[in-house]
């Protein structure tokens, strides 16, 4: 099975973001490895390798220093129980390139890290053993066809630099021949990583095979003994031998290397104040991050005449609309799974209910999707709480950083008609570092809090959801009846679909402003106050975060056009609907 992986993201009204890692349960057998010494000397030779890291490079063979034994580790079964590795010194000629340190992110039942390979150190080949002197038969057929097998070429290595250190696992229980009533060892340290390799030809294309080993070191508890064993082996490739098995040394456990990320977070970057009036500067990086055609656009795009769209902005509704430009709310913190990964371009598929860490949302159906987004507009300001109202789906290409989402949203508008149009808890945060606080006004007016806001905006705090007499007997702020014939609250909720959220060009144009089914019979052609045939195209442009690994920052720029279909009087009113809607941000994005 495909092991499920995961996408985060933290993203101003309609994104958010988390961290965590789905277990890894590689394929292949652990091995339980022994220093081990032949008792007659070995006669040196060479073989021509090919790995991962390139080949076939030519290597010298110069001695037996290892026997590992497939290994039940906590009773997990072995699937081969009759194939052994016998592991050889390998040296580079003098004549070969100079080995380059890379580094290398591995999963295995013991976690994830990134590993440093510092040199090639030895190969382990497939071998029968019999306990005692006479060697068993060799094997009838190479093992290595079968795709569960291989022959590994290992390299000596270490956490990388930077690394958190090194936190052994519990003491896993291990059972082989050799501990056939089990024992308990202690795991200490990385030793190696192993590759697998195809060696002189004899199995074409197992160099591309999934399933590494990571090795491990191991140590016997105190007052446990070994008592060195007599073996003998016998090997299709470098003959019979005798060997004494003096001491386990290393645990080599299944891994995958490289493997798509687990989890991606994604910070936001939005500037300007979240709870800003109509008209307060957002703070535009510069021009082209969306605009309007043909312009210019109307004075109360950030009190300029051009036609471009702030970045980190959020424009909403037709040529009638009353809404100014917001800054997008950041703290939004939403996990994203993801699934089917092939040549580096992943799926994204909806991260269910549970099991996410505080503050985190799940992207299924159902799930809140952001934090409360304020619109302040004077008598008109409103406070939208989304939820999405499908599984989130889309796509990420790993390789270049393209990021493509389909987001089915909910907006529930509440008319607060307040200069602070939502509540707030009285702790703000950040998505990986939440605040913990009560919220001030609202329905759950000084109930507890969590924020991942900088402005303390929460899902915890949301506006009034009783009557208008209920709220002024009350007697606290964010009275929630302002719209004119909504009847209890003053709420509307609103389907609005972002289809997709998207690194490259979001886009709609007409030449008439009708950019959205509905716009010319309900008068509302054009955008966001622009009426008719001075908007006749809305353009968001995202940018590539680029080649994106594991543990690696990089900034992502995602932009959307979407239309807002017709909802109530109010809404209609206030939003000019139906009508576009764009948005736009940048964000941190780490594999993880």
């Amino acid at each position: 099975m495909t092991p499920i992986r995961s996408l985060y993201l933290a993203l101003p009204l309609v994104l958010a973001s988390a961290v965590a890692t789905h277990a890894a349960d590689p394929p292949g057998d652990h091995y339980l490895c022994y220093r081990a010494v032949k008792q007659f000397p070995f006669v040196q030779t060479t073989k021509a390798l090919t790995d991962q890291l390139g080949g076939p490079l030519t290597f010298n063979v110069q001695r037996v220093v290892s026997l590992c034994n497939p290994v039940d580790k906590n009773g997990e079964g072995v699937t081969y129980p009759q194939v052994h590795q016998e592991g050889y010194l390998i040296k580079a000629p003098p004549s070969a390139p100079k080995f380059v340190r890379r580094d290398h992110v591995t999963v295995d039942q013991f976690g994830r890290r990134t590993l440093t390979i510092l040199r090639p150190d030895s190969l382990l080949d497939v071998t029968p053993k019999a306990l005692g002197t006479i060697p068993p038969p060799p094997f009838a057929s190479d093992p290595t066809s079968d795709p569960g097998v291989n022959r590994f070429k290992c390299y000596k290595a270490r956490l990388a630099r930077g690394s958190a250190k090194f936190v052994p696992p519990p003491a896993p229980t291990l059972t082989d021949q050799f501990f056939t009533a089990g024992q308990s060892f202690q795991v200490r340290k990385v030793t190696k990583l192993c590759m697998p390799v195809d060696k002189q030809g004899e199995t074409p294309g197992a160099e591309l095979r999934a399933t590494h080993l990571v090795c491990y070191q191991v140590r016997l508890p105190r007052r446990a003994n070994f008592v060195a064993q007599h073996v003998a082996t016998n090997s299709s490739n470098f003959g019979r031998h005798r060997l004494r098995a003096s001491a386990p040394t290393e645990l080599c456990v299944p891994a995958l290397k490289d493997p798509p990320p687990a989890s991606f977070s994604l910070v936001s970057s939005a500037g300007g104040g979240l709870l800003a009036a109509a008209g307060t500067a957002l703070h535009p990086r510069g021009v082209g991050c969306g605009a309007i055609l043909p312009g210019p656009a109307p004075m109360r795009l950030l009190g300029n005449p051009s036609s471009m769209l702030a970045c980190d902005g959020l424009n909403l509704g037709g040529g009638t609309s009353s809404v100014p430009e917001v800054p997008m709310a950041d703290g939004a913190y939403s996990r994203f799974d993801l699934t089917g990964c092939t040549s580096g371009v992943c799926s994204i598929v909806g991260t269910p209910p549970g099991g996410l860490n505080p503050g985190e949302q799940c992207s299924q159906a159902g799930c809140p999707f952001g934090v409360p987004q304020p619109i302040a507009n004077g008598g008109a300001s409103v406070c939208v709480e989304a939820t999405l109202a499908n599984d989130a789906a889309g796509t990420i290409d790993l390789n270049n950083g393209a990021v493509d989402l389909t987001l089915n949203l909910f907006w529930k508008v509440s008319y607060t008609g307040s200069t602070q149009p939502c509540p707030t808890c009285s702790a703000s945060g950040s998505p990986l570092s939440p605040g913990i606080g009560s919220c001030v006004g609202g329905s759950n007016g000084g109930g507890a809090c969590l924020s991942t806001s900088s402005s303390g905006l929460s899902n915890d705090c949301p506006p009034f959801s009783s009557s208008s007499s209920s709220c002024v007997a009350l007697g606290l702020p964010f009275a929630c009846c302002t719209g004119v014939g909504m009847g209890a609250c003053g709420t509307d909720t609103i389907a609005v679909d972002l289809a997709p959220l998207t690194t490259n060009l979001s886009s709609k144009a007409d030449l008439l402003g009708d950019l959205c089914p509905g716009q010319a019979g309900a008068g509302t052609s054009g955008c966001f106050g622009a009426p008719g045939t001075n908007c006749t195209s809305v353009n968001e442009t995202g940018v590539l975060a680029g080649p994106l690994t594991f543990g690696t920052s990089a900034t992502v720029d995602l932009g959307s056009v979407f239309c807002i279909p017709s909802s109530s009087v109010t809404a209609n009113a206030a939003f000019g609907l139906p009508g576009p809607g764009a948005l736009r941000g940048s964000f941190t994005i780490t594999p993880n």
